[in-house]
């Protein structure tokens, strides 16, 4: 009974060995930082330790797919596999303790003994022993799929698809697009690719074959669809092997290869990127043109050297050739003519002998003898002086070869000129060219700042743009303004600006036009522009005829005349064969100021002006291109650079146009400087093609300058 007393109790335990990741993700140690001070915005921690920034790597996510499991025979499943045992049998004791179980309004008490309990795994299959082909592999998931399809439920009102977890992504976070936005598009591929197995230096697969990456070329601005830069470069030969060293940038030396400068070098001086075009400072002009970035070719410092200062390389390069194939023939005709020499000396001395040995004998003959002896020394002497003839005429046609080989080189010469040489030519033939700068100064409320700033232009001119003409804006000396022209007025020529104006064109050797400056005289204040020769001696000057009065509403309002007087008299000089008309600003509206100037025989007009942010826009460029085609001249007119309010603004925008009414040059609102060649004879091409001037009815109409009647 005491047995029978005893509490037999059963525990049932089963040890299952947790599954292991085959790639688990290493959990960070927590550290913490201690923070020591903060130094402006930024915290310093104690211990802080330098990070070491690795290549980041995404890798390549694992199959998951009957493919790879069956033909490729990798286990897609992220656990490592289970060792299974046959007949693998597990004795466990279980304990029960009494439990009350609820079933509706019924509670019953169980409490059961369970002496031994056996769990047995049911075998396997004998055919899983067995290796299965491809197709019962196949077959077997086919059947067990139809299986549990027919298990399933008909009514699909409570259907419910759980979602699936990507087993590889257990435990990651996922990302946001702060983290995308961290990381570059060109890191972001090399990591997929470092994930994949690439290394820097080796391709990727079974062929580990290094490609060279093609990287994508935008199409540069202003080209067409149907242009190719790379056809305009093979056009004149083979690209340059050092031309993917050279860079299009800021300084660097280029070679127009298309257009009408084409075979010119330059220098990049700026960039025009919103139409795709460089700014470029010719070498052999001088002059700042604009061009399209496809039609250049960068070249190298010593190319640039060598060749920048060459006229007509195509023609130079042609006579080169020439030069070298007349050489080679000169130097083949001279071994023919040795060689002629010789084959004459020989058959001389063969006559020689055979005249000794005639003479020695026919010495018995006495008359006979005599007479032929005569003879042969007559035929001798004959011979003689043609052969003689003939030497000197080789000799003449010698010296005609070496003269035209002369003329050649002074015609190669002509390629090659310097600055300093065309500088000379041009003064030595100053009836057809003139080189004339047109300066766009900033003003402000300083005098002696704004002389001082007008000067250093004037000497940049001269030192190294070589100019003969320099002109000045319209009140270059003080602001545009009734309220300024009183307080900064001087009188004409022993003022302050006009000494400093004097001053710089003695010292630089050069025309200088000086704009315009509040001039004071026997009470009355003029609006005035003063010429100043190379010797500093003051040529003429002009006031400005007709005041700038006008009321646009609601825009502006100007009236000149409430300060200034008006002058009344024409004003021209002539410079290297050029005779010039002044005019000043509001002048240029006024069509018979320029036709008288026109009658007097000028070739070119220039106006110092400071149209207006209204009237600028407007009527700036037309009215100088509309003066220049009427009366088939060159029209330049000079503008202060563009200031801000509160005051007069100037428009700016300084422009040369030539007798075609083409616009030369034309300068921003900045300040600035365009300085260009003016070529005569333009003029009179112009003039002879299209002669309005004697086709005027001048029996009908005419304009006439009174103060001549």
């Amino acid at each position: 009974m005491a047995e029978e007393g005893k509490k037999i109790s059963f525990g049932f335990a089963k040890s299952i060995k947790k599954p292991t990741l085959v790639k688990q993700v290493p959990q960070e140690k927590k550290k913490v930082d201690y923070i020591e001070c903060l130094d402006g915005k930024a915290i310093k921690v104690i211990g802080e330790e330098a990070k070491e920034e690795s290549p980041l790597i995404i890798p390549l996510l694992g199959p998951k797919t009957w493919h790879d499991r069956i033909i490729n025979k990798i286990d897609a499943d992220i656990f490592e596999p289970k060792t299974k045992t046959e007949n693998d049998t597990q004795t466990v004791k279980v304990k029960e303790e009494p439990k009350e179980v609820s079933n509706g309004d019924i509670t019953m008490e169980i409490n059961k003994d369970i002496s031994n309990v056996q769990i047995k795994t049911e075998p396997q299959d004998e055919k899983e022993g067995k290796s299965l082909t491809l197709e019962e592999q196949a077959a077997r998931e086919i059947v067990e799929d139809l299986k549990s399809a027919e298990k399933k439920d008909d009514k699909l009102d409570n259907l419910t698809l759980p979602l699936t977890e990507e087993a590889h992504l257990r435990g990651m976070e996922e990302s946001t697009l702060e983290d995308y936005e961290k990381i570059p598009i060109d890191a972001f591929g090399l990591a997929m690719l470092r994930g994949m197995g690439w290394k820097p230096g080796k391709g990727i697969g079974k062929n580990e074959k290094i490609v060279a990456s093609v990287v994508p070329e935008l199409r540069p601005k202003g080209m067409g669809l149907g242009a190719d830069k790379m056809a305009l470069q093979k056009q004149n030969g083979k690209v340059q092997k050092q031309e993917e060293e050279l860079r299009m940038e800021k300084g660097t030396f280029i070679k127009i290869i298309a257009g009408k400068q084409s075979h010119a070098y330059g220098q990049i001086e700026g960039f025009d990127e919103d139409v795709g075009r460089l700014i470029v400072k010719m070498a052999l002009s001088g002059d700042t043109i604009s061009v399209n970035e496809c039609t250049v070719q960068a070249v190298t410092k010593a190319e640039f050297i060598k060749n920048s200062k060459v006229l007509n390389v195509a023609k130079y390069e042609e006579f080169k050739s020439k030069e070298g194939t007349s050489k080679r023939r000169s130097v083949s005709s001279e071994s023919s003519s040795s060689s002629h020499n010789n084959s004459s000396i020989k058959k001389k001395k063969r006559k020689h002998r055979e005249d000794d040995n005639s003479k020695k004998s026919k010495k018995r003959k006495k008359s006979k003898s005599r007479r032929r002896d005569s003879s042969d020394s007559d035929n001798d002497n004959k011979r003689r002086s043609t052969k003689h003839r003939r030497s000197s005429s080789s000799d003449r046609a010698r010296k005609v070869k070496k003269s035209k080989k002369h003329r050649g080189e002074d015609k190669a010469s002509r390629y090659f000129e310097s600055p300093d040489r065309r500088k000379s030519k041009s003064h030595r033939s100053r009836s057809s060219t003139l080189r004339l700068a047109l300066v766009q100064l900033a003003v402000g409320e300083d005098k002696a700042a704004n002389i001082a700033r007008a000067i250093s232009f004037i000497e940049r001119a001269k030192q190294q743009e070589l100019a003969d003409i320099v002109t000045l804006p319209e009140c270059f000396n003080s602001p545009y303004g009734t309220s300024h022209f009183a307080k900064y007025a001087e009188s004409i020529p022993d003022g302050e600006t006009c000494v400093a104006l004097s001053g710089a064109a003695r010292r630089n050797n050069v025309y200088v036009i000086g704009g315009t400056i509040p001039e004071r005289d026997d009470g009355k204040l003029y609006n005035t522009c003063t010429i100043w020769a190379p010797d500093g001696k003051l040529v003429a000057k002009y006031r400005k005829m007709h005041l700038f009065d006008i009321d646009i509403k609601g825009k502006i309002t100007f009236r000149e005349s409430d300060s200034l007087s008006a002058g009344n008299s024409l004003t021209t000089f002539e410079v290297g064969g050029c005779k010039i008309g002044i005019g000043i600003c509001y002048d240029i509206r006024f069509e018979e100021l320029a036709r008288l100037y026109r009658n007097k025989g000028c070739q070119m007009l220039i106006y110092p002006g400071a149209f207006n942010m209204t009237t600028g826009p407007l009527h700036f460029s037309l009215l100088q291109r509309a003066r220049a085609n009427d009366n088939q001249l060159y029209v330049a007119c000079v503008s202060p650079a563009r200031g801000s309010p509160p005051g007069y603004v100037a428009w700016g925008h300084s422009q040369l146009t030539n007798p075609w009414g083409e616009i030369l040059h034309e300068l921003d609102a900045g300040e600035d400087m365009v300085v260009s060649d003016i070529d005569l004879k333009v003029v009179d091409e112009v003039r002879a093609q299209i002669p309005t001037f004697s086709q005027r009815r001048t029996d009908l109409y005419d304009t006439v300058w009174k103060q001549d009647v």
